[in-house]
This record gives C-alpha cells, sequence and structure tokens, in this order.
C-alpha cells in the first residue's frame, strides 16, 4: 500500500463513510437505523435503483459502514462487503448482523481482490472508483471475480454536477488556486478531509467518460440521479456516480448515470453507471 492509500485509508478508519449520517453511538441498534433511515431519506431514487438487483452472491468493493451492503442483502442469498479501512469493514459486519443479513465482511483492496475469478452474480461499488489510484485495475478485478453474465453497478461522481459547479465557482471567486491545487480543493467535501488534512484522491466524470472507462463491459447505460445539494462553506457532498455493468463475455447491458448527493455518504451531483442485463 503506497503513502497516499496509507493516508487515505487513515481517512475513512477515523471518518468512515455516511456516519455522519447518524448521531447514535457506533455499532449500536440505533445507529444502523439511522444510517438506513437517513441515507435512503436524502436520496429517494436509491433504494429504488437497489431493489431493482436481486440474486445469489453480491460484492460491494468499498462498502462504508454497510448500509447498502445490509439493504442489498434483503434480495442475496450472501453478500461479502470488503474496505480499505478496518473500521468501515467491522460497522459494515455489524450492519449485516443488525439486518440479519447472511454474509462477511473483510478488509481488502479493491485493486486487488482476494476472491477467485467468477465468483459473484453482482459487484456493487457505490462513491469508491473515483477515489481509487487506479479504476481501469479496480474495474478488471471486478469484470475477473464477475460470474459469466453477472453485473457491477458503479456510483462516480458527476462533472457536470450543480455541486461541482458551485465548488468551481466558490475555488475561483476566492482565489484558492493561489494556495492549493483544484483536485486537493474540491477533496475538501470528502468526510473529514478538513480536519484530517488529507486530500484524497477524486476524479468527476461526464456520461462519455463514465462509458469510457467501463469500456471492457457492453450495454453500458447511464442515468443521472439528484438529490438535495448541499452547498455550504465546507461541503459534505460530491459530485458524480454510476451503476451496473457486464462483463463482455456474455450477454447483457450496462449503463451508467449521475445523482446530485455528497461523497461516499450522499453525494451532490452523482453519476451511476451500469452494464449487464436489467432484473433477472
Amino acid at each position: 500500500m503506497n503513502a497516499a492509500r496509507r493516508k487515505a485509508s487513515a481517512l475513512w478508519g477515523r471518518h468512515p463513510a455516511g456516519t455522519g449520517l447518524a448521531s447514535s453511538p457506533w455499532r449500536s441498534p440505533r445507529f444502523y437505523q439511522e444510517m438506513r433511515t437517513t441515507r435512503y431519506r436524502q436520496q429517494p431514487w436509491h433504494t429504488r435503483l437497489l431493489d431493482g438487483y436481486r440474486g445469489g452472491r453480491l460484492l460491494e468493493v468499498g462498502c462504508g459502514a454497510g448500509t447498502d451492503l445490509a439493504y442489498l442483502g434483503r434480495h442475496f442469498q450472501h453478500v461479502v462487503g470488503i474496505d480499505l479501512a478496518e473500521t468501515g469493514a467491522r460497522l459494515a459486519g455489524g450492519a449485516i448482523d443488525h439486518w440479519q443479513v447472511k454474509g462477511a465482511t473483510l478488509v481488502a483492496d479493491g485493486e486487488a481482490l482476494p476472491f477467485a475469478d467468477g465468483g459473484f452474480d453482482l459487484v456493487y461499488s457505490f462513491g469508491v472508483l473515483h477515489h481509487t489510484d487506479d479504476p481501469a485495475t479496480a474495474l478488471r478485478e471486478i469484470r475477473r471475480v464477475l460470474r459469466p453474465g453477472g453485473r457491477v453497478v458503479v456510483g462516480l461522481y458527476h462533472r457536470w454536477s450543480l455541486f461541482a459547479a458551485h465548488v468551481l465557482v466558490r475555488y475561483l471567486l476566492t482565489a484558492g488556486f493561489r494556495n492549493e491545487s483544484w483536485d486537493d480543493f474540491i477533496a475538501r467535501c470528502e468526510q473529514g478531509s478538513v480536519e484530517e488534512g488529507i486530500r484524497p484522491r477524486l476524479r468527476l466524470y461526464s456520461r462519455r467518460s463514465a462509458r469510457r472507462l467501463l469500456g471492457e463491459f457492453h450495454e453500458v447505460r447511464a442515468r443521472v440521479s439528484a438529490s438535495p445539494a448541499r452547498t455550504g462553506a465546507s461541503p459534505t457532498a460530491a459530485p458524480g456516480v454510476a451503476r451496473a455493468a457486464r462483463p463482455t463475455t456474455g450477454p447483457g447491458r450496462a449503463w451508467s448515470a449521475g445523482s446530485g448527493d455528497g461523497p461516499r455518504s450522499p453525494p451532490a451531483g452523482s453519476r451511476q453507471t451500469a452494464a449487464g442485463p436489467r432484473g433477472r
């Protein structure tokens, strides 16, 4: 693990994705209830997305506190969640226990998945791949662990969101470019980044670049979903997210979409991309 990745792991270990949505103590029953209620109230389109998938085995790459993992687990026989930070893996393990979902969580790197080929029906990664050192490598790993005809749902921050535009205007009007790069400035939207002084890698995607990223998948579709944007001085939302795709080795469709929510909690302006068949 390189230095940048160790810093990112430390950031998300102390500020796991989405935990700002709940005020109750971590791992308490109330905490998991608040996480689910608040997340899906802020992103009502998200449950409609998740309810569209079901099957045997599910892998989530970058599971954070496990809110989506546990929700998806209602429709899958077994779920596995991985996270670069041990805190995230532990919280997600508590989530699947709380919601009585059959599965497991572990610390692992999305660019080197510790799983055999073809073991999952669906791989889900929402608001994660735009933080990785090499998204193409992560997607090749996802493609490898998918069964023939499997699907991937990916969320990517949207380049042309209102949130990204707001941050850009603030960057220019405050002459932020005199003190830090645009990449560092927009990375402030990540939970805990300002307090910790850590700027994780953050990429923004257009529909075209999202489809290009998913070039090894076929029948890719893109869609933008919007949530209420938050535009405070220290924004907690980031642009773009993507959804599901199926490998080119089998029939299916892929699509990508974006939304207006925040970073790995709710993003503000995100894109979603998917490839593979819809439904089962």
